[in-house]
Formats: C-alpha cells, sequence, structure tokens
C-alpha cells in the first residue's frame, strides 16, 4: 500500500530496551515470601498454564519467566517470545508489548562489574544470576509538537510506563533488580509508518534515500551524541552489533576495510548519487546493507550490523512484515529522559527526510560546488567500463559518466541535489548545527544534545582516542572523521543562533550569557580543553550555570520522576537463612496470573497487585504514580 504524499507520513515508532535481569536464586529459596517468584508459578502466558512439555524450571527459561511474572505482577501485559527472533519478523510482534532473551547482552563477569552496573547498589556475588532481555514496545506514534507549539509525547507515555515497571525503587531486601550500561546492552529505535485497515503501508522509495543520506552524511556528528561505546571502536563488546553505514555495496574488493588512512575517503557527492539511482527500496537497502566479508571478493548481504540498519525495507513478500528503518546505536541504558530524547532526535531525522522528499527545487537550479568538481573530474577522465548491475558495483566514475550522460536522470539528480547545496562545499566539514537547522530541532532540545556530545568526546578523548574502527583485522589507526566536533576546540560554539530556530523550544528561563571560554561541569571534570578561548558564543540563552542549563526535559513535560541510577535498588542486607520446606514439585498447579502473590507476611515488602491491569497502561500528564502500582 502506497502512502497518501499529500499529507504528514503517519509516523510510528518501536523501541527495543535491552538489559540485564539479576535473581537472587539464594534469596528466593530461602524465604517463604518469595514462594510466589518459583519458576513452577512462571507461565508462557498470564491466564494459562504451561504446555505439558514445557519446563520452565530449566535454565534456558528459568529466569526469562521469572522477569515475566514480576512485570505481570507489578501490571505490565507481555506477551513472551522463547526464542530470539522466533517472531520478530510478524506484525503480531509488532503490536504488542514483549519480552524476550537477547544473547547480545554482556553479562556482568565478576563482583566489581556487577557493582558497577548497578551504581553500587549492589555489593555482593553470591546467590546471583544473571539473563540478558529485551523489552519490545508496540508501533507507538512518534513525539512531535503540535501547530501551537506544544510537545506531544504521545507515544513516549507508554515507554514511561513500562521504564518505571523497570526502575521502580523496590524495598529493601528485594532478591531481583533490572539494570543496563553502555558495557552491556544497547537501545534500537524503529521508525516506520502506521498499518492501516487496507494493509501495511510501504516506507516511500524518495523518503527511504533521504534519510540514508542524511544519515550517511552526519554518521560522524551523530556518533558524538553517543557513549564510546557505541562508536563501533574494535575494542567494545558491541563492534559485532554496530559499525558503519558508509561501505555503500561492493565497491572495493579489499579486506579489511578501513576507516582510517588506509581505506577511501568518505565522498557525499558519491554516496548522494548511488544513493539516488536507486530506482526501487530493494536496490537501495542491497546497496546500503552490503559489505565485504574477511575474503577477498566475497561478500555480506543484508547486514543488520550497522548503525542505522535497513534491512526491515527489503520487500521479502510477506505481507505482515515490519517495514522499519532501525537506528542502533544508543547504548544501553533505563534512563527515561535519554530514551525519549533519542527517539524524538530519530523521529525529527525522518521528519527532515520526508520535508526534502516533499521540498520543491528551484525550477533553474544549478549544481553544487562540490557536485560541480565531481562533474569535471568525470567528463575530462577516460570513459569508464560501462554499468554491470546497478548502483550496487558500478565504479564510480561510471555512474558519474552515465548520470551526464541520460538528460533525465540527470535531471532527476540535480533537483535532488540543490536541495543540499550548504552541504555540497568544497572541503566543508559538515557540523552539529547544520545537522540541527536541518532537523528544525527546537534551541531546548539542542541544548540536551549540545551538553551530551561535549560530555561523551570528553569520555572517548580521555580513555578511546587514537583507536580503531576498521572493519576486520585489528588496526591501530584511529578513524578519519569529516564532520566537526573531534577536535579540541571544535565544540567551541554552541549549536543555535541567538535567535530560537523554532518557537515551540523556547524556554521559560531568563536568559544569562556565558561566555565561550567559560567551561561547563563537563569540561571542568576532564581538564580538557573542549571550548576555544578565541572565538564569541554564539549563545545568549542559559541561565545560572549547571550541567544541563535551560535545557528542555521531557521528562519535566510528562511529569516523570526520572531516578539517577545508583537509586535503582538498594542493597541486599538480609541473612540467608538455610531452607527449611521442601521444595514444590514440578506438577505443581500454578495460581492464577491475575491474582500471582500469595499474602505476604513480610513487612518489608507490601504488594497489592493491580485486581485488573489496563489494556494498553500508559500514564496521562500529571498521572499520580501509584497508577499500575508505581509507587
Amino acid at each position: 500500500m502506497t502512502p497518501n504524499t499529500t499529507e504528514k507520513l503517519p509516523l510510528t515508532f518501536g523501541i527495543e530496551i535491552e538489559h540485564v535481569f539479576g535473581i537472587n536464586k539464594d534469596a528466593v529459596e530461602t524465604n517463604p515470601a518469595f514462594t510466589w517468584m518459583f519458576p513452577q508459578y512462571c507461565t508462557i502466558r498470564p491466564d494459562s498454564p504451561n504446555p505439558p512439555d514445557f519446563d520452565p524450571t530449566s535454565d534456558t527459561y528459568r529466569s526469562f519467566l521469572q522477569a515475566v511474572s514480576i512485570l505481570r505482577s507489578r501490571g505490565a501485559r507481555l506477551r513472551v517470545e522463547l526464542e530470539p527472533g522466533m517472531e520478530d519478523a510478524t506484525f503480531e510482534g509488532f503490536s504488542q508489548w514483549t519480552m524476550g532473551q537477547d544473547r547480545s547482552v554482556r553479562l556482568p563477569s565478576d563482583v566489581d562489574e556487577l557493582r558497577k552496573w548497578s551504581g553500587g547498589t549492589i555489593k555482593t556475588w553470591r546467590g546471583w544470576e544473571f539473563v540478558g532481555l529485551e523489552l519490545i514496545s508496540p508501533a507507538l506514534k512518534v513525539p512531535e509538537y503540535d501547530s501551537n507549539g506544544s510537545f506531544q509525547p504521545h507515544g513516549l507515555t507508554d515507554v514511561s510506563t513500562y521504564l518505571r515497571l523497570l526502575t521502580e525503587t523496590r524495598p529493601e531486601g528485594t532478591p531481583y533488580f533490572f539494570l543496563s550500561d553502555p558495557e552491556a546492552a544497547g537501545i534500537h529505535v524503529h521508525i516506520g509508518l502506521q498499518p492501516q485497515p487496507e494493509g501495511q503501508m510501504g516506507i516511500p522509495l524518495n523518503f527511504l534515500r533521504h534519510l540514508a543520506f542524511i544519515c550517511l552524511a552526519f554518521e560522524d556528528t551523530i556518533t558524538l551524541f553517543h557513549h564510546p561505546q557505541r562508536h563501533a571502536i574494535s575494542q567494545t563488546y558491541s563492534r559485532g552489533y554496530i559499525g558503519s553505514n558508509r561501505f555503500l555495496g561492493r565497491l572495493s574488493d579489499t579486506f579489511p576495510r578501513h576507516t582510517c588512512t588506509k581505506g577511501p575517503v568518505f565522498s557525499p557527492e558519491d554516496a548522494f548519487l548511488r544513493i539516488f539511482r536507486a530506482t526501487e527500496n530493494e536496490e537501495l537497502v542491497e546497496l546500503l546493507t552490503t559489505i565485504p566479508s574477511g575474503n577477498p571478493g566475497h561478500y555480506r548481504y543484508l547486514v543488520r550490523e550497522c548503525f542505522v540498519n535497513f534491512c526491515n525495507c527489503f520487500d521479502f513478500g510477506h505481507a505482515d512484515d515490519k517495514r522499519t528503518v532501525e537506528f542502533r546505536q544508543h547504548h544501553g541504558t533505563l534512563e527515561f529522559e535519554d530514551i525519549s530524547q533519542w527517539v524524538f532526535l530519530v523521529s525529527s531525522l525522518a521528519r527532515a527526510a520526508e520535508r526534502k522528499a516533499n521540498e520543491v527545487s528551484p525550477p533553474d537550479g544549478t549544481w553544487p560546488p562540490s557536485f560541480a568538481h565531481k562533474i569535471l573530474s568525470a567528463s575530462s577522465g577516460t570513459v569508464a567500463q560501462p554499468l554491470r548491475t546497478g548502483v550496487l558495483d558500478t565504479p564510480t566514475n561510471a555512474l558519474w559518466q552515465d548520470t551526464l550522460s541520460n538528460p533525465d536522470t540527470r535531471a532527476d539528480v540535480l533537483r535532488e541535489a540543490s536541495k543540499y547545496e550548504s552541504l555540497f562545499q568544497i572541503d566543508k566539514k559538515r557540523s552539529l548545527k547544520e545537522l540541527f537547522d536541518l532537523l528544525e530541532l527546537p534551541i531546548a532540545h539542542r541544548r540536551y544534545w549540545y551538553q551530551r556530545a561535549k560530555k561523551f568526546w570528553a569520555e572517548w578523548y580521555v580513555g578511546w582516542q587514537g583507536t580503531g574502527t576498521c572493519l576486520g583485522d585489528y588496526c591501530p589507526h584511529e578513524g578519519l572523521r569529516d564532520n566537526e566536533g573531534w577536535a579540541p576546540g571544535e565544540l567551541a560554539v554552541p549549536p543555535w543562533d541567538v535567535a530560537d530556530p523554532h518557537p515551540s523550544g523556547a524556554s521559560s528561563s531568563a536568559p544569562v550569557v556565558r561566555s565561550a571560554d567559560q567551561p561547563t561541569d563537563v569540561e571542568m571534570s576532564y581538564g580538557i580543553p573542549l571550548v576555544s578561548t578565541s572565538a564569541p558564543t554564539a549563545e545568549a540563552p542559559s541561565a545560572s550555570h549547571a550541567s544541563r542549563p535551560n535545557i528542555m526535559t521531557i521528562s519535566n513535560v510528562m511529569n516523570y520522576p526520572a531516578p539517577p541510577m545508583n537509586d535503582l535498588l538498594p542493597p541486599l542486607n538480609y541473612p540467608l537463612t538455610p531452607m527449611n520446606y521442601p521444595a514444590l514439585p514440578l506438577n505443581y498447579p500454578a495460581p492464577p496470573m491475575n491474582n500471582p502473590l500469595p499474602p505476604l507476611n513480610n513487612l518489608a515488602l507490601p504488594h497489592e497487585p493491580p485486581s485488573q491491569p489496563p489494556e494498553h497502561p500508559s500514564i496521562p500528564h500529571g498521572l499520580p504514580s501509584t497508577h499500575l502500582g508505581l509507587a
């Protein structure tokens, strides 16, 4: 089904929150108050017993089902995905909240790591069992500003509900926890179109082209927003799950593929040409997801493990397949503010691509300067070999020459390229401000991302500078960066003008000028020259100096109490008494899940499960935190 291009696309997002679940087996087995957590009582479906041949006590499912049972007892309505990816490709898996196991999640290896990831709240190793999980949302409406300039969180209300279930403060002695960390997990956000009664809508080709180009052109800028664990650095655990999108097809038989000075320099003009010469979604997706493998001349196709995964846009012929673009780069966290800001940013990327796709180019458009340079080079060179199999493996010069020789093709490429004239300048780095301007990002959100870019740049500068991101064998050379912000001093000037670029982002705080040579708390904590003392700031906002001055927080808009990670779980200090009652047999009848908790005589663990959980739990603005048992 093709969407109506005269109206705004009905964009939706889905989120996958990877995290670690820990349960203290010793505590559960030795305290009668925790009998309801026994794996024998945990069921796949909340309203029916397990199949006769299914053993919930097996090592494969025990901790996983205990986590599901605990969340259901707090009011969550969760579908269970027993095997990773088993039902992920179906529309059913995108229409309700789902919990599944995730073997890519890195589990704590010792007590020091456990203490670090839990913010110091878990201090002992004895009795703990861990499992990697992934909480998957249904398709939700993207957050955005309405015509009156008011922020509408839309689907973020549901996300906040489930994050509260994971992060709520628990009574002392609680024998389980949920946590996430940049060294352990990631956050994946899918952007797609709302299914209609007539069926699933395909993503328009020109929208997909513009989104792909923006992501590739500003890949280095967007990487600044993320923890160094998500930069695709060779030594990080996540290197096998994310990577650059800039390989673009079968362009080279060499392996490894270098992102340092040993490899080819990324050309936004060449990338643009290949992307916009693709004539159908499948050709474009194949271009964006083909990378060389370990053997010369061999390639991997439909590779998901990139910063942005386009594989779901390939039409495999299944009507209920999800048609989404997946943003995989965000680090693991259960912090609602960080997650919600990322959802809004990728939604803004999609809206920017939509605007560019619908933008009308001037009738007398000319080639942007750097395009003119490419055209001159291709025209003066020898005639390259002819096209082979389209944009996937056509030599660059041949593609330029073919474009110039075909009037219709030349006009199509010129029409789209003229929309980015400010970017296509010779020897010009793209900047944070250019990305924000392209996204029409309100100034309050710019402040959030500017502070975050400086924070993670400082962490990279101290601990990771000089490390490589090349694909293949280990390479010690640092990757080339063609966007501003990576050299000392390049984050000196705030990425906005004095005038607010978007009225809806206006801050209510009194403006106070901060000079460019006044360091922020992040800069002072690392002692690194993030700012230049020679350039004046373009900023005239910002109240008294704080870690996030004048930043619009989505948490405040939604009345969401964002607890710090060190408040996630109080330390366990109860005595581990020996078990003095017999274990229940495997065929012990499971209690009905609509009232899963037996009465507790332990005053330290008061709990009243909801009598009738809502069909789709959400938290309206201003709703007290007691909703869904979240007190």
